[in-house]
């Protein structure tokens, strides 16, 4: 019998995903269309940036700093001021893009498990997509859950995590928990423009 027993629930190693809906209607077509014409002329002009086995075709990592992506990235730091607040970051942290790059993958490309040393937030934005150009995975960042198969019944609980990216879509989460992408397989490129923000001030 419980009766009169207090009994509370502590979230205790909690690590937070954020998925926002950037823009919707004419406002999202007009944002994606923009950021499209701009890595195309990256593309065309021959920038690059890193290369990975398997990755598509990468830009360089200094996007934040081009005017032809201010608009997006004017949104993003919002963003970030907003969830830095939720998660008790002090308001002299404030959040600072200190890279940015856009990744055009192609059908059979994917992207590795890798995390993003030496930041607080990362992210990526999704201009282009459909329902088969693949999910993004992220996996739980406890090594001894993986020792107990724990019948959970909710989806996020269960070790591995995946969205199904949306045009419009951005994912922010930190920047030390490991992801990677499914490798496409849609005859659509998906483009997408990642970031790393530091917190700044002391």
């Amino acid at each position: 019998d419980l009766e009169g027993i207090d009994i509370t629930r502590n979230e205790c190693f909690v690590t937070r995903v954020y998925d926002i809906q950037l823009a919707t209607g004419a406002a999202l077509d007009a944002l994606n269309a923009s950021l499209l014409a701009a890595v195309n002329e990256l593309r065309a002009r021959g920038e690059r940036g890193l290369d990975y086995d398997g990755a598509g075709w990468q830009t360089p990592h200094d996007l934040h700093t081009r005017p032809e992506f201010a608009v997006l990235f004017d949104a993003i730091t919002a963003v970030l001021i907003e969830l830095s607040g939720a998660e008790d970051v002090p308001p002299s942290r404030r959040p600072v893009i200190e890279s940015a790059w856009s990744n055009v993958e192609g059908k059979g490309d994917f992207v590795r498990v890798h995390m993003h040393p030496w930041s607080a937030w990362s992210g990526v934005y999704y201009a282009q997509v459909d329902e088969r150009t693949g999910d993004i995975f992220f996996e739980d960042p406890r090594p001894a859950q993986k020792a107990l198969a724990w019948p959970h019944a909710r989806g996020e609980n269960r070790g591995l995590v995946q969205f199904r990216p949306r045009p419009g879509m951005l994912v922010v989460f930190p920047s030390w928990l490991e992801h990677y992408t499914d490798p496409s397989r849609s005859e659509r490129e998906r483009v997408c423009v990642a970031f790393n923000a530091s917190l700044g001030g002391r």
